[in-house]
């Protein structure tokens, strides 16, 4: 700060100036810029000055007279690892933004040591070269921190608007509504407005004005993989509501809700019932011309009633129905389908203060789907992916391959760290590092006495629970080391986190954290007395099922490391999923016949390979059986790992023949009258695929199937392929599994794909 004026400092804008031009010069050759001294230079020249308004924009005069203050500046990791994602770092290259020559790629940074500074550099970088730049991350507070930290650069440079940051579903909501409000338009073509007869849906601009070349910058790109993202889609809602809708929901509540020592209703009887209801008649009236979709909503109402006392995981608070998500955020924006709306109605029976009648009133709706989108499909549409991590050496290989494959990341790069090497201590076979626990009791025990053992010794202890629940049940037991004012809690409902974080790392200071602030969080320890004392203790307190998960929470502190997981003696750590992603039995008939042989056939191959690849990131203990029909059936997989699904199928030879409906279902009753014990308790999924019509009586064999086990499954669905399928066929089919029984049609590969990877799904519904 020496040769920095404070001339200088008061004109830092003329910065801006300067990059501008240099922006303007890069931009005007459309051709690939050869990477030499001259070319580089004109590169790192703009680069230098995006950094140097950064480090300046916050000086002030009075800050140069201040000899203690410290300011910002790049470290050389953060320089070199933006000049590698930019070309610069080859003699023999070239560099185009306005081709895809730079090409995708994904680099490893360690937590600590600048990502977001990378990205928001680069985004102003990009930004200024006309690109538009969407950043995006699983953690709503840590998009949010990021954008407030580079708001001002962002602001100075004049870029703002070509920048979004937010989370994977903020960014799944801006392109869906990009061209027309979804929600607007499906209410207006619903309710028969007269704004939607004269002007047609509500545009926002053209579709070819609104199609920039974008840029994505994905920070912990890895967990876009896990269970909550690769393989779900990103459902849309528009609510649906009027006075009948109202009471509709409110009598399907009282029927079916759960009553201590009673049996519920079963679905068929309480739809019997809702249909002899006026407020029932008024309603297929009014929306007589969407019979079919208002009438599968109401079937799902029926069902979910009767399954709404396992849904357990919501809370209330401000007159909300609320969930924690994985990215230390809570959400009243999403619905479990139904579900939501009878909790609602529930917490107004239990206390109708926290809820009122009111609140109530304004959640009752039919939930219409207004459009979904693939979160795996929403990288292929960027010109440019950008990714960084902190663990890229810790994803296993099926991710990696999808990386490179599907994504077409070629380039990965491991940025060695800054910092002298680790001093973080972890010794797997020492029960003083790991150790399993037969009991709660034993596991709070050995918690407690080794919180106790670190805090007399002056240490910080960071400890680390699976979930909010697990965390409270913990603060509220008996087993805390010291009296209770010494622990801070870190989770969703903590509001100020970013105080607590810098805490965390003083002398005797315990803090309890959910996992989602393992990843991406920096905590940083300016202690002597910690660091002399032996350092951050990190004690994280259930299994990782995901290596880069733990490697994050490692990461954190680079002093100690201890692991302490609860598991009963009977237990197997296999058991340990997400309550999102319980084991599955999924039984696929694909349709093998004549009119299937050649690209269809292999449009389908693709589809369910790709299909079988996102479930079994899910989850790898599913269990797949697959009937191929045509003339006549064949089991080719019966209740086999999806993990070695793919291979067998490959050597499968095309059936041929005609199309035999009964054959498939007569297959798929004995697939499910055989079914191994072990896998009783897997939830059940059916596919039924075809691409035509059936050229047998089929009736018996289906009625076989759904007499038998039609209510054991969690889902039929009816797929068609192609313009030649019978879609009332279908329909009649699925109506015999009531609830659970859903139609689809799909006619390009991509929209097979969608399909047969979200049938296994309970779908979660945005709203906002």
């Amino acid at each position: 700060m020496k040769y920095i004026t404070e001339i200088q400092i008061n004109n830092y804008k003329n910065l801006v100036i300067e990059a501008n031009q240099i922006s303007k010069r890069i931009k005007k050759s459309k051709e690939s810029i050869q990477i030499n001294q001259k070319n580089t230079d004109l590169i790192i020249n703009l680069l230098s000055k995006i950094f140097s308004v950064w480090a300046l924009q916050d000086i002030s005069s009075e800050d140069i007279k201040n000899k203690e203050m410290t300011y910002f500046s790049p470290n050389v990791n953060q320089i070199v690892s933006i000049l590698i994602f930019l070309n610069c770092h080859k003699k023999e290259s070239k560099f185009n933004l306005f081709s895809k020559i730079l090409g995708n790629q994904i680099q490893q940074i360690k937590t600590g040591e600048g990502k977001s500074i990378i990205i928001g550099i680069l985004s102003v970088f990009f930004a200024l070269l006309g690109f538009e730049v969407h950043s995006v991350c699983y953690s709503q507070y840590l998009s949010n921190r990021d954008e407030i930290a580079f708001q001002k650069l962002f602001q100075n440079f004049g870029v703002k608007d070509k920048i979004f940051y937010g989370t994977f579903q903020e960014l799944c909501k801006k392109k869906l509504e990009q061209n027309i409000e979804l929600q607007k338009a499906t209410l207006d073509l619903m309710y028969n407005t007269n704004e939607t007869q004269n002007n047609g849906f509500t545009k926002k601009q053209d579709f070819q004005e609104n199609k920039k070349k974008t840029i994505l910058i994905c920070d912990e790109i890895d967990v876009f993989f896990n269970t909550n993202f690769y393989g779900k889609t990103y459902k849309y809602l528009a609510q649906l509501k009027t006075p009948e809708i109202e009471q509709l929901i409110k009598y399907i509540w009282q029927i079916g809700k759960p009553r201590q020592n009673q049996k519920s209703l079963e679905f068929t009887t309480i739809l019997q019932m809702v249909k002899q209801q006026d407020f029932y008649q008024k309603i297929m009236k009014q929306f007589q011309q969407f019979e079919e979709i208002i009438l599968q909503q109401i079937f799902k109402l029926c069902h979910q009633v009767t399954i709404f006392k396992d849904h357990n995981f919501y809370f209330v608070e401000n007159q909300q129905i609320g969930y924690n998500m994985e990215n230390q955020s809570k959400n009243f924006n999403i619905t479990y389908e139904y579900l939501t709306k009878f909790a609602y109605l529930k917490a107004n029976e239990d206390d109708n203060e926290q809820m009122t009648q009111e609140s109530v009133n304004n959640a009752l709706s039919l939930d219409i789907n207004t459009g979904f989108i693939s979160y795996a499909e929403i990288p292929n549409e960027y010109h440019l992916i950008f990714g960084v991590t902190g663990t890229l050496e810790e994803l296993d290989p099926q991710m990696k391959e999808i990386l490179q494959n599907k994504y077409k990341i070629n380039k990965k790069t491991i940025t060695p760290s800054i910092f002298n090497s680790s001093n973080l201590e972890f010794q797997n076979q020492n029960k003083e590092y790991f150790c399993i626990e037969p009991t709660q009791t034993e596991w709070y025990n050995r918690i407690k006495a080794l919180t106790y053992q670190k805090f007399i010794n002056n240490q910080a202890i960071l400890i680390f629970f699976e979930d909010t629940n697990e965390l409270q049940k913990y603060i509220e037991s008996n087993y805390l080391a010291v009296p209770k004012q010494y622990y801070n809690i870190i989770n969703e409902k903590t509001k100020n986190t970013d105080d607590l974080i810098k805490l965390s790392t003083l002398s005797q200071k315990i803090t309890l954290l959910t996992k989602e602030y393992g990843r991406g969080t920096d905590f940083i320890c300016s202690s002597d007395i910690v660091q002399k004392s032996g350092g951050v203790v990190v004690i994280q307190t259930f299994f990782s099922d995901d290596l880069s998960e733990e490697a994050q929470i490692k990461e954190n502190q680079n002093e100690a490391q201890d692991m302490l997981i609860e598991m009963n003696k009977n237990d197997n750590i296999q058991k340990i999923y997400s309550q999102h992603c319980h084991e599955q039995h999924i039984i696929y008939m694909l349709d093998s016949s004549f009119s299937m042989k050649g690209k269809p056939w292999q449009d389908l191959m693709n589809a369910f390979e790709k299909s079988i690849q996102m479930k079994s990131i899910q989850n790898p203990q599913h269990i797949v059986s697959v009937i191929f029909y045509g003339s006549e059936s064949k089991i080719i997989c019966n209740q086999i790992k999806i993990t070695d699904v793919i291979n067998i199928i490959k050597q499968q030879p095309f059936l041929n023949g005609g199309t035999s409906y009964s054959s498939a279902f007569e297959s798929c009753f004995d697939i499910l009258k055989n079914e191994k014990q072990e896998y009783s308790q897997f939830q059940k999924y059916v596919m039924f695929m075809t691409d035509g019509q059936p050229q047998d009586k089929y009736q018996k064999e289906l009625s076989n199937l759904v007499e038998q086990y039609g209510k054991k499954l969690k889902k039929f669905l009816c797929l068609g392929f192609g313009n030649s399928v019978n879609v009332n066929v279908l329909e009649q089919i699925v109506k015999k599994f009531g609830a659970v029984g859903m139609v689809a049609q799909a006619i390009e590969q991509d929209q097979l794909s969608e399909q047969m990877i979200k049938f296994c799904d309970i779908e979660i519904g945005y709203l906002k």
